[in-house]
């Protein structure tokens, strides 16, 4: 076994820099009052760079004084500080404690100086500040010349509304304003919400954010125009008993009809349309019956809101860039034996020969994932080994993970090797420049490793001294 002993005293005096050498250790034991005054102590050099000076930096002095400041978390409880009052006046504290769940850090900044009956307040961010008490608010109305009254601490704040036109109730910190009777509006109605309505409750009108509207009823217009909330005109009507659609249009029936009755549009109920003529859609979006966007028009930009199911043999793409957004790609979805190999390949031409180049896992070669280059011979259910031109493709990658076995030779130092295939069982492994790694005997029982000229050798010898 071997032991480590550092300088040591036995009362409370420090060492001087004539006990220690630069970055020597010393403790003053503090026999006499059972450690209470112990300290660690270390000599290092000033930042003049030549003298030596003798630094604190530990001991049981100081861990006492942090047991007693400090309350360590637990598993369910937060942390906290404490204050003691004067020895002499008691053992009383203040404490302040950490919240027992936190969702991330939190640093409370406290304010420069304080301000007479203001609070301490916080912007959100751990800022604090002085804020003063707030004891009365200014409420006005929206008249020409706005009336204003002062609402006291302790005061009612009373909505009165207007009789037998608006009714209010306050319930559950809520104020809920109701028409009474009957309203005639002679301007324009915006609505805040998606649905106008009956008294009975029944929605009679509902607007999308689109400017579309679905009449639940029928729908009688005096004028020739029906408009969306911000004023936008939805539906304009002819004097011959045209409708223009500014917006999208939801058909509750089977079929849209020309003004002869023949019919242009037929919907069926599993959301087929069969178009008789030609179709021009003047707006952005084709919708399903139950209104939902299936397919929406930019320019020349067709996007589909749904799944597009294609029961033919190919599918071609002529785009020169193509982005998916599935994480994963699945190939070979038929495959119901291990008969096929599955993979990717591009298609390239050098010196005037089309060749091939790509991954795949081999299904005839124990499922091995191959890289291959200039076979030219295109793939088809399996890549052909033995096709003229193949060969092992080459990596240029960062691998982690796995192993790595059947290698030619030892992987050399410069490339990330050990350059050696055994080391002795128990010896420690030091470097040799870009050579194979070296290692030493096994060390005895005890024995810690020392440097002989650069090179590591087995000791059991180390003494401090004392001061």
């Amino acid at each position: 076994m071997t032991v480590i002993q550092i300088k040591r005293s036995v009362g409370v005096a420090a060492p001087t820099t004539g006990d220690l050498a630069e970055g020597e250790l010393a403790y003053s034991e503090d026999r006499t009052g059972n450690g209470a005054g112990a300290v660690l102590y270390i000599e290092s050099i000033a930042s003049d760079g030549t003298t030596a000076v003798i630094d604190k930096i530990g001991g049981k002095y100081y861990t006492n004084t942090v047991d007693e400041l400090l309350t360590p978390a637990t598993s369910s409880v937060g942390g906290a500080v404490e204050f003691f009052e004067g020895t002499s006046n008691g053992s009383n504290k203040i404490i302040l404690k950490a919240p027992n769940t936190l969702a991330s850090d939190i640093t409370y900044t406290l304010p420069i100086s304080p301000t007479n009956n203001y609070f301490l307040k916080t912007d959100g961010s751990g800022n604090l500040s002085w804020g003063e008490v707030v004891s009365s608010i200014t409420i006005s109305d929206n008249q020409g010349t706005p009336n204003t009254d002062v609402l006291n601490t302790g005061e009612t704040l009373t909505f009165a509304g207007t009789n037998n036109q608006i009714v209010t109730t306050v319930s559950n910190n809520q104020v809920a304003f109701a028409l009474a009777t009957d309203v005639s509006i002679t301007g324009d109605v915006t609505v805040g919400g998606n649905d106008i309505k009956m008294s009975g409750g029944t929605t009679a009108l509902t607007f999308s954010g689109s400017g579309d509207v679905a009449v639940a009823g029928d729908l009688t217009v005096s004028g020739n125009d029906v408009k969306m909330s911000g004023g936008t005109t939805a539906l304009t009507f002819s004097g011959s008993g045209d409708v223009a659609v500014a917006g999208d249009l939801t058909v509750s029936g089977n079929d849209i009809k020309m003004s002869g009755g023949t019919t242009s549009l037929t919907f069926s109920g599993s959301g087929d349309v069969a178009v008789a003529g030609d179709l021009t859609v003047s707006g952005n979006d084709i919708k399903s019956s139950s209104g939902s966007t299936a397919i929406t028009l930019s320019g020349s930009d067709v996007t589909v809101a749904g799944n597009l199911t294609v029961n033919g043999s190919s599918t071609i793409v002529n785009s020169t860039t193509v982005t998916i957004d599935d994480v994963l790609l699945k190939l070979a979805d038929n495959n119901t034996g291990n008969s096929v190999d599955s993979g990717v390949y591009g298609e390239y031409v050098e010196s005037a020969t089309t060749k091939y180049a790509g991954f795949f896992r081999d299904a005839s070669d124990s499922n091995i994932f191959k890289f291959f280059v200039g076979l030219e011979v295109e793939p088809a259910s399996t890549v052909n080994l033995s096709g003229a031109g193949y060969t092992m493709g080459t990596i240029a990658a960062n691998l982690s993970g796995g192993t790595i076995s059947n290698l030619a030779s030892a992987l050399t130092v410069p490339n990330g090797g050990t350059g050696a295939t055994t080391f002795t069982t128990n010896g420690v492994l030091y470097g040799n420049s870009t050579s194979a790694i070296q290692a030493t005997a096994a060390g005895p029982d005890g024995f810690i490793l020392k440097s002989n000229s650069g090179t590591p050798v087995w000791s059991n010898v180390i003494d401090g001294g004392t001061y």
